[in-house]
């Protein structure tokens, strides 16, 4: 009996819709755990007013009713002090000679448009942060547990996601149907041909979840899954790397799938065109 494959489009329309609802829910999850911790952490509180006390002194950011926010105006006088501060001043007149917007003696060109002077104002101001601020160890201490604290909660959120999105519903759907097979009508079955066994869908949980989880840490993951697709078009079973490490295979959802006999798969393989 053949296996009703499904096309490449309704494979990759699958993977995408829930790769796109996982990126979603691990991103709200990974903020509202961010946010308890900022919240909730006494430490952190600590070591975030004195990572914001730098960036008042520097007087480029403010106090706003929203907590720490840029300077609006008079950009000049804050940038020459802030420069001034770190002994860097010579630093911010290069720059200010090298944007051509400004006079020998400092003064704007009358032909300046507002809105490039404005955009060379802001990339001091994060120029000053990027390679200004890192001197001050209230900043670096900051920067550091911010960075840390931010990965472990997205970290989080992400094996939150996958694990609802990829073996909770599975396991509950007849078929191990995730979000995206059921709108695209796929299903899941043993590469044999028969009803897969629940088992099954924890190393392909494992794999989606790491690939996953590699997007957040330095994007590898896209490249993951794009090999893992690209590969389903090498072999007529249109199998992926966690088809073949699951030992499953994705069906068209008319397709007849039988339940699992041992003395059936001895036998072999059921075809799979």
């Amino acid at each position: 009996m053949n296996i009703g494959k499904p096309t490449y489009l309704r494979r990759f329309l699958s993977g995408f819709i829930d790769l796109v609802l996982i990126l979603l829910i691990m991103f709200l999850s990974g903020n509202l755990i961010l946010s308890l911790i900022y919240n909730t952490s006494g430490s952190y509180g600590a070591i975030r007013e004195r990572y914001q006390e730098v960036l008042i002194e520097s007087t480029l950011y403010e106090h706003t009713e929203n907590g720490i926010s840029i300077i609006q105006t008079d950009f000049d006088e804050h940038l020459t002090y802030c420069f001034t501060l770190y002994d860097k001043l010579e630093i911010y007149q290069e720059h200010k000679n090298n944007s051509e917007y400004f006079m020998e003696d400092g003064t704007i060109k009358e032909d300046v448009n507002n809105e490039d002077l404005h955009n060379f104002y802001l990339s001091q101001i994060l120029y000053a942060r990027t390679n200004l601020f890192t001197t001050d160890e209230r900043y670096k201490e900051g920067m550091f547990f911010e960075s840390r604290i931010s990965t472990i909660s997205f970290l989080i959120g992400g094996v939150l996601s996958c694990f609802i999105f990829q073996l909770l519903i599975p396991l509950i759907s007849k078929n191990g149907k995730t979000i995206g097979k059921r709108i695209t009508r796929l299903s899941l079955v043993s590469a044999s041909g028969y009803q897969m066994k629940k088992w099954q869908l924890i190393p392909r949980f494992i794999i989606y979840c790491g690939a996953t989880l590699l997007i957040l840490i330095d994007g590898v993951g896209i490249y993951l899954f794009m090999i893992s697709f690209m590969i389903i078009f090498l072999n007529r079973r249109a199998m992926a790397i966690h088809d073949y490490i699951s030992y499953t295979a994705v069906v068209d959802f008319t397709y007849d799938i039988l339940p699992f006999i041992e003395s059936e798969d001895k036998k072999g393989d059921r075809n799979y065109e």
